[in-house]
């Protein structure tokens, strides 16, 4: 709490009631310019490292899933679903957490999951979730639809 009131100090100064909007003395200009730089540099570095984090989850669940590790599957999808991350890395995450509902026979769930994945434009996951459709359709034993996709 403290820490974030302090890194709010020079922006209430600037901004104060005292002082008129749009004045700012020759010295408080080129603080407050590195000031926003700073910060935007800090949110720039927060943001590389969340996607840093979720490319190596990604890559766990890639090598858990084939060894068959759904607990491992399913914690890496939900770290997943719960950063905040762009729509691509939720919808890869989406597609591990439905194989693990696939896993444990809630078709319904997974069926809906790996359809948001394969609606999606720009996901690398797209044919996967796709296959994975028909697997599924296969699976619960509606052969027609499972030859259709």
């Amino acid at each position: 709490m403290q820490t974030a009131a302090e890194s709010n100090l020079p922006f209430m100064s600037i901004f104060s009631f005292n002082r008129r909007a749009g004045i700012l003395s020759p010295i408080e200009k080129p603080v407050f310019n590195q000031q926003i730089s700073q910060a935007l540099i800090r949110l720039i570095d927060k943001r590389q490292s969340f996607h840093r984090l979720a490319e190596r989850l990604i890559a766990v669940a890639d090598q858990a899933y084939p060894l068959r590790q759904m607990e491992t599957v399913e914690q890496a999808s939900d770290l997943l679903l719960g950063l905040p991350l762009p729509r691509e890395y939720k919808s890869i995450a989406s597609y591990y957490k439905a194989f693990c509902l696939k896993r444990r026979g809630q078709f319904d769930g997974a069926r809906a999951m790996f359809e948001r994945v394969a609606d999606e434009e720009t996901t690398r996951y797209k044919a996967r979730a796709i296959i994975a459709l028909g697997s599924i359709a296969f699976d619960s034993g509606d052969l027609p639809s499972s030859k259709s996709l």
